[in-house]
Order: C-alpha cells, then sequence, then structure tokens
C-alpha cells in the first residue's frame, strides 16, 4: 500500500472546514462517486437510529468518551487472553480496572483498589489519562467560530476490514454479553453526529488493532490503520429521510452488490494524540505525540455551547463531562490547542474530585457529603448529596439543569435541574436558589430489565412510568425528610429573611384590610398558616466528626429500647416507621467500597429478610435514620411482629454483630375526619394567613428604609438578582409557603413616588398591589397543580410583577374604593 493513503489520512486530521474536506475527497475522486461510499450499518434507513438519540452535544461527546474507555478495558482483558464474555472475565467495570490497572488478583478484595479517586495527585493519574484524550481545535487567531473535537485512545482499535462490524456498525451485539463495559446498544456513538459540521454531519475515524491482538491467520491488511470519513446525505427527489454513508471505496475481490471496504495505509505509529508545548506557552499540538494502535474520531466543527471557552475551564466541557462521567472509570486528558499555555487537565468525574479531602473541606457544608439508600422494585438505590459552600458549586456543576444524576456504573443516564429542589415535595427553596446541591442516585443495582424500562437507550432521559414514580416518590421522601438539609435551607434562609419590625403590622396587615373588601378575591387565594418568625439553625461545627473505620456501638435511641431488650412502638398499616441509632461510624461506613458494614432488616416471626423496604440515610455526625413507609401493610390490626436489625462487618478487633430488636403492634388507621365544620360567623379574616413580605430597596439609604428591609446588594449575594425592573420575587420556604421580596425601587414605583403628594401612600399602594399579585399567582400554581410542563411560581411572579409594574400604583387606589358588586 503506497503512502498516498496516509497522505490522505493526514490532510483529513488536520482539516477542519466542510470546504477543506470536500476539497480533499473531491481531489482523489471519492466526493461525487456514489459506490465509493456505504451507509452507515449497511442501513440505508438509518438516520432514526442516528437521529435519535442525545438531546445536547455534550451528552453526546460523552457517549464518545465512554467508548474509548471501553476500548481500553477490551484492550487489557484480551491482551490478558481472557474472553470478555466468559466466565472468567471481570464481572463490573471497577473490577476491571482493579485487575488490569491496579494489579488486583482475581476473587481478593479488592479494598480501594479499581477507585481512580486514589490515582489523584499520582503520576499514575497523568500518565492513564494521557492514553484516552478530547482535544479542541480551531481557529487560533480568533478562536470564535465552532471548535473540532478529536477523541483519541490506545486501547484495542479495529482492523480496516473490521470496521463495517464495529466502529460503522449499528445495533450489534459487540458489547452486549460484556460486563465489565458500559456500551450496550451499539448505536450511542452516532449521537454525535447531527452534532458535527452543519451542512454534512462530517466526522472522521481512524483505527489501528493492538499488535498482541492480531492474530497469525489475520488478513493481509490486518496490521494497517484503517480509516473513513462519515457524512450525511440529505433528503432529495427519490429519499425522504436523510441517511449517513461512510468512505469505503476499495473494491478489491468484491462480487456485485456488495460494498466496498474502507481506506488504508502501513505505519508502525500514527500522530493521534495531542503533545504539550515543551515551554507550557505555545499551543499544544493536536496531533504531536504518536501511538503504536488504538482509535482517533473528529467530529468537524462540533456544536457546543460555549465554544469559545477553553474545554479545559468551568463553563466549557470539562465540568459538563465531570458532573455526566461523575464517578468515571478510567481518566481522561482534556486539551485546548486553540489557546496558548493550555497544558491539559485531568477529568476524572465530579465525585472523585471531592472525594479529596482538600476539595471537600473547601467547598462543601460542615457534614456533607451525606449517603442513603432507597427502595426501588425490591432493588437497592444509592444517593449521595454534595451540598456546597455558597459560591462554590459553580467550580463543580456548571448551570442549573445538571442537579440530579441518576447513574448506572459511574455514568449519568438521565439528569434533573435545580428547580426539582423547590417543588412542593422537596421544598428547598434557598438551596435551590443559590444552586447549592448535587445529588447522585446510583441505580446500578438495578436489574437489566428495570434499568431498561427506566432509561433510553440515548442514556440521557428518564420514561415516565412506575419505576420513575417509585424512584422519584423514594428520592423526594430522602431529601424532605433530610435533617441535614432541612437545617442548612432554613440558614440559608435565616440569611435573606430578616427579623421584622412587626410581624402583626405593615404590609401584611394593609393587604389583610384590602382583602376584606374584594372577598371574591379572597375566596381566590390560597389558605395557609402565616409563616412565623425565621429560626436560625445552630451553627455546624467546621471541624468533621472523626468516627471510626469500624464502629464499636451502633445503638438504636428512637424508638427507646426498655429493659427487656426492645424497643416497643405501634404503628398503622399504612403508617411509617422511623428508627435512629447512634454510633461512632465513620459517614462512609455503609457506602464505601473498602470493607463497607452491613445491614440486615428481618422480620423474625415471618423469617424474611425485610432490608430492601427500608430506606436509610447516614451515618452522619453519629446519627443514622432508616425508615419504611407501610411496614405492616400485610398485617391484620391487632397483629404483632419483632425487626431484628443487625450490622456487621469484616473488623479487626473482634466485635461480633450489633443487634436492635423492635417489637411493633398494628394498630388502627385514625379515621378520615367526617362531617361538616360548623361555619363562623362574619366574614374571614385573612390576617392570620397572609405572610409578611421583605421589602428590598437600592440601597439603606432611604428614609423609609427600616429594620428587616433588605437591599439589592445583599440579595445578589445570595443569588437574587433585582434591578429597576424588578417586580416580586418568591421562593419556597420550607415550611409549606413561600417567601416574597417586593422591590420598593422598581422604576415605575420611584416614578410614583415622586410624583405623590404622600410617598408613604404611593409605598402602601404599591407593596399591597404587589403582594396581592404575588400571592394570586402562586395561588393559581397550587390550583393547577404540578403539571408537566407548567411554569413554576418564582418564573410566573417574577415576569408577570415586572410586567404589571407600570399600574400597580394605579390599581393600588382602586384598591383603597368600595369594590363594585359582583
Amino acid at each position: 500500500m503506497s503512502d498516498k493513503n496516509k497522505d490522505l489520512c493526514l490532510a483529513l486530521m488536520h482539516a477542519e472546514t466542510e470546504d477543506e474536506i470536500i476539497e480533499v475527497l473531491d481531489a482523489e475522486g471519492y466526493w461525487t462517486d456514489a459506490a465509493a461510499w456505504r451507509p452507515l450499518g449497511d442501513r440505508e434507513n438509518n438516520y432514526g437510529t442516528a437521529g435519535n438519540q442525545q438531546e445536547d452535544a455534550v451528552g453526546a461527546l460523552v457517549e464518545k468518551a465512554v467508548n474509548a474507555i471501553d476500548a481500553r478495558l477490551m484492550g487489557e482483558c484480551r491482551v490478558r487472553e481472557i474472553d470478555p464474555e466468559g466466565p472468567h472475565a471481570p464481572k463490573s467495570s471497577r473490577e476491571a480496572v482493579a485487575w488490569f490497572f491496579d494489579d488486583a488478583v482475581p476473587d481478593d478484595t479488592l479494598g480501594r483498589k479499581g477507585l481512580i479517586s486514589e490515582w489523584v495527585g499520582t503520576s499514575k493519574m497523568t500518565s492513564e489519562a494521557r492514553q484516552i484524550t478530547i482535544t479542541a481545535n480551531g481557529p487560533t487567531k480568533k478562536p470564535t467560530t465552532r471548535l473540532s473535537i478529536t477523541i483519541a485512545d490506545s486501547g484495542e482499535g479495529q482492523t480496516p476490514d473490521e470496521f463495517p462490524n464495529t466502529l460503522m456498525s449499528l445495533g450489534e451485539s459487540n458489547k452486549l454479553r460484556v460486563p465489565f463495559v458500559q456500551g450496550k446498544f451499539n448505536m450511542g456513538g452516532t449521537g454525535a453526529l447531527p452534532f458535527c459540521s452543519p451542512e454534512h454531519n462530517f466526522q472522521l475515524v481512524v483505527s489501528r488493532r493492538r499488535p498482541e491482538l492480531v492474530g497469525s491467520d489475520a488478513s493481509p491488511r490486518c496490521d494497517q490503520w484503517g480509516f473513513t470519513v462519515v457524512r450525511r446525505v440529505r433528503p432529495d427527489g427519490k429519499r425522504r429521510l436523510s441517511s449517513y454513508q461512510y468512505l469505503a471505496p476499495i473494491r478489491d475481490d468484491v462480487s456485485d452488490g456488495e460494498y466496498g471496504r474502507v481506506l488504508a495505509f502501513a505505519a508502525e505509529s500514527m500522530p493521534i494524540f495531542p503533545e504539550e508545548s515543551p515551554s507550557g506557552k505555545a499551543r499544544a499540538n493536536p496531533y504531536g505525540r504518536s501511538s503504536t494502535c488504538g482509535t482517533l474520531v473528529k467530529l468537524y466543527d462540533f456544536q457546543l455551547r460555549n465554544d469559545r471557552a477553553a474545554i479545559t475551564g468551568t463553563p466549557g466541557v470539562l465540568r459538563r463531562l465531570e458532573v455526566a462521567l461523575p464517578r468515571a472509570i478510567l481518566p481522561m486528558l482534556l486539551v485546548d490547542a486553540r489557546y496558548e499555555r493550555n497544558s491539559g487537565t485531568n477529568a476524572y468525574g465530579v465525585q472523585s474530585r471531592l472525594e479529596r479531602v482538600a476539595d471537600a473541606k473547601e467547598s462543601l457544608e460542615p457534614g456533607f457529603p451525606i449517603h442513603g439508600n432507597i427502595p426501588v422494585k425490591d432493588h437497592v438505590v444509592r444517593v449521595d448529596v454534595y451540598a456546597f459552600k455558597q459560591g462554590r458549586s459553580t467550580t463543580y456543576r456548571p448551570g442549573a439543569q445538571r442537579s440530579i444524576a441518576y447513574v448506572i456504573n459511574g455514568q449519568g443516564h438521565a439528569f434533573d435541574g435545580d428547580t426539582y429542589f423547590s417543588r412542593g415535595n422537596v421544598d428547598f427553596g434557598y438551596l435551590a436558589k443559590q444552586r447549592s446541591l448535587f445529588v447522585v442516585v446510583d441505580c446500578s443495582e438495578l436489574d437489566d430489565l428495570y434499568g431498561e424500562d427506566l432509561f433510553l437507550p440515548s442514556r440521557d432521559r428518564k420514561r415516565d412510568n412506575d419505576v420513575n414514580s417509585e424512584l422519584q416518590a423514594a428520592l423526594q421522601d430522602f431529601l424532605k425528610t433530610s435533617p441535614e438539609l432541612q437545617a442548612l435551607n432554613q440558614a440559608r434562609r435565616a440569611a435573606v429573611v430578616r427579623e421584622k419590625l412587626d410581624q402583626g403590622t405593615a404590609t401584611a396587615s394593609v393587604v389583610s384590610s384590602v382583602l376584606q373588601k374584594f372577598p371574591r378575591i379572597l375566596d381566590f387565594l390560597t389558605r395557609g398558616r402565616k409563616i412565623g418568625p425565621v429560626v436560625v439553625p445552630e451553627e455546624v461545627s467546621d471541624e468533621p466528626f472523626e468516627g471510626r473505620h469500624f464502629p464499636t456501638y451502633f445503638e438504636l435511641v428512637s424508638p427507646k429500647v426498655r429493659g427487656d431488650g426492645f424497643a416497643h412502638t405501634e404503628v398503622t398499616r399504612s403508617g411509617r416507621l422511623h428508627l435512629e441509632f447512634l454510633t461512632d461510624a465513620k459517614s462512609d461506613y455503609f457506602t464505601r467500597s473498602d470493607l463497607p458494614g452491613r445491614l440486615q432488616v428481618a422480620d423474625a416471626e415471618a423469617g424474611i429478610d425485610v432490608t430492601r423496604a427500608f430506606s436509610s440515610a447516614g451515618p452522619t455526625d453519629g446519627r443514622f435514620r432508616m425508615w419504611c413507609n407501610a411496614v405492616a401493610a400485610d398485617k391484620a390490626v391487632g397483629d404483632q411482629m419483632t425487626l431484628e436489625i443487625v450490622v456487621d462487618d469484616e473488623n479487626d478487633f473482634g466485635r461480633g454483630e450489633l443487634k436492635s430488636r423492635v417489637h411493633l403492634i398494628v394498630k388502627k388507621d385514625p379515621s378520615p375526619p367526617g362531617g361538616k365544620k360548623k361555619k363562623k360567623k362574619g366574614r374571614n379574616r385573612p390576617s392570620r394567613d397572609v405572610p409578611q413580605p421583605t421589602r428590598v430597596w437600592s440601597d439603606d439609604s432611604s428614609p423609609r428604609f427600616r429594620k428587616g428591609d433588605s437591599t439589592w446588594a445583599e440579595m445578589a449575594e445570595n443569588e437574587f438578582e433585582f434591578n429597576e425592573t424588578t417586580g416580586v420575587e418568591v421562593v419556597p420556604n420550607g415550611e409549606a409557603g413561600f417567601d416574597y421580596f417586593i422591590n420598593m425601587d422598581n422604576l415605575h414605583a420611584e416614578h410614583a413616588r415622586v410624583a405623590a403628594d404622600d410617598a408613604d401612600i404611593a409605598d402602601a399602594r404599591w407593596e399591597s398591589v404587589m403582594h396581592v399579585a404575588a400571592l394570586s399567582l402562586v395561588a393559581s400554581v397550587a390550583r393547577d397543580g404540578d403539571k408537566k410542563g407548567r411554569r413554576s411560581p418564582e418564573s410566573l411572579v417574577r415576569e408577570a410583577t415586572a410586567g404589571l409594574a407600570p399600574v400597580a400604583i394605579a390599581l393600588g387606589a382602586i384598591f383603597e374604593e368600595e369594590p363594585p358588586t359582583l
């Protein structure tokens, strides 16, 4: 084989625009030669598969990174002559890393092996990350257009003649029976194609088989580098849908009607990896380091958001990639060759990053992360909750759309955003507003059936079905009942909502008197209790709880154990049983990878294990909670049952099992309240139900500024954006209600105040209208229910009150008149 094909491959590697690619291909006569192109997956109707993948470019890029990780694991497995589908193959990705990269022995306890968080700060992390690289390339003088992304790995690689069955296949069972890889569906890699160059969706693939894996009876091209270009052919008069094709012009020994083969060339190595500048000051060479094997995939003109930012920075790819792979199986090196002094950054997952003591102490609130388990379809789903100090979350989780990651084997399969935490069934509005939480829901223990039911093959969305409903109910219950999250949300609230001058007067009283004149408005508003004074939680010490690796005690304290050694309590058939323990165990006792603790709950009389019916949280600072909804659902009133809770581990000091026993008596469910309540005479008095709002001014220089008021700058410190167009901001307060913040220096309020004979009257009118409007808008959303796609109360109030501002003072004057007859 001549070097002509190698030159063609290098020209395609260095091309950056569609025009350059077409020019290179046209010079060889390939661009317009229909016979030189082969349908992707050997299916002409393939656009439905490639076009129905990830919703965003980063999600598609993650699939490429996962394929690179899988290729490295498969290569290491095969070079050891282990059948990846056989009984002696690793049973999980972590086990594969432990065997192939940490020298673990099969069947031995892994301990801390197989966790790349253990490699942080070592030369091993650097060297292994250089074997999977993601490089940005493009214009260097003014990097203002879309960039190209190159993903390279030193994995198993593929021979040129295997391209149709591997790299260019669709829906094949290449990895279906391999337990330690993440790719299953043989289609995720196509998700990047729609985000490639705008007209033709160009993608380049170059690969060579690892030399140790080439058999003696292999084909003549088995040790060569194969390469191809994927393109999109748009609909024409004969075809209604686009189709993807790849370059396969070699037709030697091919019968009529058969497809051609990809191009190839002989070379001992190819520069598929980036090489940093020796001085560290110049730009990196995107194709400066050679490899004897592996795969390169170039995504031309890739449509990333924030494409001008370096991919190694916070607003770039790095953080989004680490959130999508919160506990990456292997590390990757990210390099942006468009910028000087970009020496590259290792990516290994936000969870692995936060396992570093320095990162956790600097960035997380004391007492976090908290860990726990929730039951879903009789399986255990692990939950890890990270609460960031104010202003620190953007370092680790950019944006507001990926605050909850639902993961399998370290890869995110679906995500929820910050609005999840402000819903009524979680109700942590201040933590949501300040983007302070990141939650990982590990669904790896769900069996394949439930995993398929829950997640779409694109691995970026969940289905709305029974499995998801059960998962969401358990997750929301776990979050809402967390005392750590409740205390933190109230602490954040206390920093914003000041102590009022007089809770019984001021704006709430004005609004109450106005509403007395408008009973129809009053009937519409949601009735609720008046929000009392803000309780400032006790400060939590910055000193971490010093627990023991193996606890010496695990004592049940609620319900209290009696002299007979049992805790006694009553429970209804539909009620919740809640148990609380004190212990000296570390916070990761049940969730760590190295010799974790074991928890078992048994129904002693029935002789059955009921562990998976319980949710649990902790231990956190020496406290462990577990609870079960409807624990006695299959019992009759009057029945008794005994639960035996056993905690055990592989301790080395001879401590036996730690046991607790709870004796339950099933009682009757309380009767629903019956009969109609006697109607009280006289008008409703809503003053007890109207929350006192906080007045917010541009600064504290106004003579009407009083105790309990706030300023724009103070609100900005807590992630509230107030300016001259703001009307009202509302936030769920964790007490089944909302806190209201009225902007007193809206430009329309200021104009009316200046023009009024009495500024105090103008202020009162402004406050009254804005408060009533916000109350009404919140009530309308509450009546509408938690419907899918509806607007949140926060956004509705923000936009509607800003629009109402020009006429608010005039409406306030009308409120002071007697209402017309309705």
